[in-house]
C-alpha cells in the first residue's frame, strides 16, 4: 500500500494518520528528495549513464534508490499511530543513516565490487543496519506480519544447526548473513529490487502521468457511459472502471481507494448496501493486478524469473483475466437480478459520444504501451518511459494546467511517492531471498511439496493454493510472489506444470490473499470506505471473486490458455473455461430466474469444476463432459423455473446490505 492510500484509507475510517504533517521546511526537503527519487529511476530507465559515457554499477544507483526512499519511511510515517506530528531525534538519525547507507554505495561499491566474498568490519556494519532499518521501515508502513517472517528467517539462517530432520541446515554466522543479504546479487540488491528500481519505476511514471493529466477521469466517464444503463448499472461501472484503474496503478489497495472513492458512494446512493458495495470494489480492484498491461511489481519480477519479456507475461495473463472480469459482471449481473438493483440514472450517466470525442487520445497511450510491448517486443522500461511520454505530451496539450514547473514538481513527487513504498518492500524480499538461499529452506520445501505429486498433482495444486493464500496474510503481492516463486514454483515446474502456468498460479493466489480473510487489505480498505461489516464484506467479496481461486486450475491444465503452445485445442479450451467458469458462478450466486436450491447450487460448481480437467487423458476428457452434461443439464432445468417476483429494494445506504 503506498503512502497516499494509507492516508486515504485512514481518513476513510476516521482513525489518526500513520503520518506526519511535515513543518513546510521538511515538506520541502522531502518532495525534493521524492522528486529525486523519481528522476534518477527515470535516468536509470533511459540509460542516462551509457548515453553520457560514464560507467555507473547498477549497485550504485540501487544503493542511492534504497537510501532516498528508506529516509523518506523515516521522515513521513510515525513510529506508532498515536505518535505526534513533530520529527523525534531518532527518526532523524535513522533517515541520516540511510542515507548514509547509500552514500556507502555510490561511494565504495567499484571498490568493493572485486572482494563481495571477503568480510569485512564496513560491509557487516551497513549490512546490519540496512536490514534493521527496513525491517522498521517495513513495521511502519506494512504492520508486524513480514518483519516477524523475516526475523525468522534470519534467524533460521544463523541457527538452523539446532534443528532434527529436513529443517536441519549448517547455519551461519551473523557477519556471514548480513554481508550476504547486504552486497550478494541474490540478496537486497537481487531482482526484485532491480526490477522495482528500473522497470517499475518507468510504469509508476505513466501511471501517475496519465491520471495527472485526466485519463483517471476520462475512463472512469467512459465506464459509466457504457455500463451505467444496465441493469446494476453503478456495480457494473465498479467493475469496469477498477479494471482500467488497475492497468494504470498495478496495485490493489491503491485501485480500492481511487476507484473506491467515486463508485462505493455511487453504489450506495443507487440502493447497493454497504457490504455489496464494498465488495464489488475490492473485488473489482482485486482484478486490476492481473489485468495486463501493467500488473504490479511482482508480474516484472516473473518475467525476469522465466527470462522472458515482460510483453510475453503480459500477453499470457490476458484470457485469464478477461474470464475473471467477464464472470464477476455475470455474478454482478445476477446479484442485480436477484435483488432487484436500478441502472444508474441517466442524469448521473455522461453520454458516451461526447465522452469519446473529448478524451478519446488518453486511449493512446495504453494503446501504445500495449503496441510496444506485445508486438513489437520493447524492453518494459523502454515502452514503460515512451508511453509516459506520450501521456505528457498529451496532457501539455489537453491540459494547460500542467505547462508549469509546478505541475512537474507535482507529478514527480508523487510518482516518488509510491515508489517509496515499492523500494522498501522489495529491497526485504530480497533479504528473504537471501536468507533462504542461505540456509537451503526453499530447496527443502520444494523437495517436500514435490513429494505430494505421489499423490495426484491435484492434491499438489490445493495445498500449494492454501500455502499461497496463508503466507499472503497481510503481506504484499512481491513478497509473497517472491517467496513463493522461490519455495514452490520448483515444484509445481518438477513434476511437469509449464513454468508460465506454475508462476502464474502462485502469482494468483498470491493476489487472491488480498480478497481472502482473516487479513485481506483490499476488503479492510473497502469495508472501512464503505462503512460496512469486516466479516459480512469479506463472504461476499470471496463469493464474487469465486472464479479467481478456481481459474488457476484451468490455466494448470490447459496451457494454451496462457497463449502458451497455441494450438487447435486453444478454441476448445476456452470454450470449456468459459462454460465451466460460468456455471461455478451461477452456483455461487444462487440465483438465475428464481433462487436455486442448495443441491442444485453444488451440482453446478462440481460441474463447473469438472470441466477443468486436463483434455490430455481419456478419463480427464471423461471427467469434462460429464461435467459439461452435469452443469447444463441443471442449468436448462433452472432456466424453465419460473422467473420469481423481485424482492423489496435493499437497505438504502447507511445501512449493510
Amino acid at each position: 500500500m503506498n503512502t497516499q492510500t494509507q492516508k486515504a484509507a485512514s481518513a476513510a475510517a476516521g482513525a489518526d494518520s500513520n503520518f506526519r504533517s511535515l513543518s513546510p521546511g521538511l515538506d520541502l526537503v522531502l518532495a525534493v528528495g521524492l522528486g529525486l527519487l523519481a528522476l534518477i529511476g527515470l535516468a536509470w530507465a533511459v540509460q542516462l549513464p551509457r548515453l553520457l559515457g560514464v560507467t555507473v554499477f547498477l549497485q550504485q544507483y540501487l544503493g542511492a534508490f534504497l537510501g532516498i526512499a528508506t529516509a523518506a519511511v523515516f521522515l513521513t510515517a510515525k513510529p506508532h499511530r498515536r505518535a505526534g506530528d513533530g520529527l523525534p531525534w531518532y527518526d532523524a538519525a535513522a533517515a541520516l543513516a540511510a542515507l548514509a547507507i547509500g552514500a556507502y554505495c555510490v561511494v565504495m561499491y567499484p571498490r568493493i565490487a572485486y572482494t563481495l566474498s571477503v568480510v569485512t568490519w564496513d560491509k557487516v556494519l551497513f549490512g546490519a543496519l540496512t536490514v534493521l532499518l527496513l525491517l522498521e521501515a517495513t513495521r511502519r508502513l506494512f504492520g508486524l506480519t513480514l518483519v516477524i517472517l523475516v526475523v525468522i528467517l534470519c534467524l533460521y539462517a544463523r541457527f538452523g544447526y539446532v534443528l532434527p530432520g529436513l529443517l536441519y541446515t549448517r547455519g551461519t554466522s551473523w557477519e556471514r548473513l548480513f554481508t550476504y543479504v547486504f552486497l550478494d546479487s541474490n540478496g537486497i540488491f537481487g531482482i526484485a529490487l532491480t526490477v522495482s528500481a528500473t522497470v517499475v519505476a518507468a510504469f509508476i511514471l505513466f501511471g501517475r502521468t496519465l491520471q495527472a493529466v485526466g485519463g483517471g477521469a476520462f475512463f472512469t466517464d467512459l465506464a459509466m457511459s457504457l455500463m451505467g444503463g444496465f441493469r446494476g448499472g453503478p456495480a457494473k461501472v465498479a467493475v469496469v472502471s477498477s479494471t482500467v484503474f488497475g492497468t494504470m496503478s498495478g496495485s490493489v489497495v491503491s485501485n480500492v481507494v481511487v476507484s473506491g472513492s467515486i463508485t462505493i458512494p455511487m453504489m450506495q446512493r443507487n440502493g447497493y448496501g454497504r457490504s455489496l458495495s464494498a465488495a464489488v470494489e475490492a473485488t473489482g480492484s482485486t482484478g486490476g493486478q492481473i489485468m495486463p498491461p501493467v500488473m504490479g511489481v511482482a508480474a516484472f519480477i516473473m518475467a525476469e524469473n522465466l527470462g522472458v519479456s515482460y510483453g510475453t507475461v503480459a500477453l499470457a495473463a490476458l484470457i485469464p483475466a478477461v474470464l475473471y472480469y467477464a464472470v464477476l459482471l455475470l455474478q454482478v449481473d445476477l446479484e442485480a437480478r436477484r435483488r432487484d438493483l436500478p441502472s444508474l440514472p441517466a442524469a448521473e450517466r455522461p453520454r458516451f459520444g461526447p465522452v469519446l470525442k473529448k478524451g478519446w487520445p488518453f486511449i493512446l497511450p495504453l494503446a501504445l504501451l500495449v503496441y510496444t510491448l506485445v508486438i513489437a517486443n520493447w524492453s518494459a522500461s523502454r515502452a514503460g518511459i515512451t508511453a509516459a511520454a506520450s501521456a505528457l505530451l498529451i496532457g501539455l496539450v489537453l491540459e494547460p494546467r500542467m505547462r508549469s514547473l509546478a505541475a512537474m514538481g507535482r507529478l514527480l513527487r508523487d510518482s516518488g511517492r509510491i515508489l517509496v513504498d515499492i523500494a522498501v518492500v522489495s529491497a526485504l524480499a530480497g533479504v528473504v531471498i537471501g536468507t533462504l538461499n542461505l540456509s537451503g529452506l526453499s530447496f527443502t520445501l520444494s523437495m517436500v511439496l514435490a513429494s505430494l505429486a505421489e499423490y495426484g498433482i491435484l492434491l499438489l495444486l490445493v495445498v500449494t493454493a492454501l500455502t499461497c493464500i496463508v503466507f499472503g496474510m497481510g503481506m504484499p503481492t512481491t513478497v509473497i510472489y517472491v517467496l513463493l516463486a522461490v519455495m514452490v514454483a520448483p515444484a509445481l515446474i518438477q513434476i511437469g506444470v509449464d513454468p508460465m502456468a506454475a508462476h502464474m498460479f502462485i502469482f494468483y493466489f498470491g493476489i487472491l490473499s488480498m480478497l481472502t480473510p482473516p487479513v485481506c487489505m483490499a476488503t479492510i480498505t473497502a469495508a472501512t470506505m464503505a462503512g460496512a461489516p469486516f466479516w459480512q464484506t469479506a463472504f461476499l467479496g470471496m463469493r464474487l471473486g469465486i472464479v479467481g481461486y478456481v481459474v488457476p486450475f484451468f490455466f494448470v491444465f490447459h496451457p494454451g490458455l496462457l497463449l502458451q503452445d497455441v494450438n487447435g485445442w486453444l478454441v476448445v479450451e476456452l470454450a470449456a473455461a468459459t462454460i465451466g467458469l460460468g456455471l461455478v458462478a451461477v452456483g455461487a450466486v444462487g440465483f438465475l430466474r428464481a433462487r436455486i436450491g442448495m443441491v442444485l447450487r453444488l451440482c453446478l460448481v462440481v460441474g463447473g469444476l469438472a470441466l477443468a480437467a486436463p483434455t490430455t487423458s481419456a478419463i480427464g476428457i471423461a471427467f469434462s463432459l460429464g461435467g459439461l452434461v452435469l452443469g447444463l443439464s441443471v442449468l436448462a432445468l433452472c432456466m424453465r423455473s419460473p422467473a420469481e417476483p423481485p424482492p423489496r429494494p435493499i437497505a438504502a445506504k447507511g445501512k449493510p446490505g
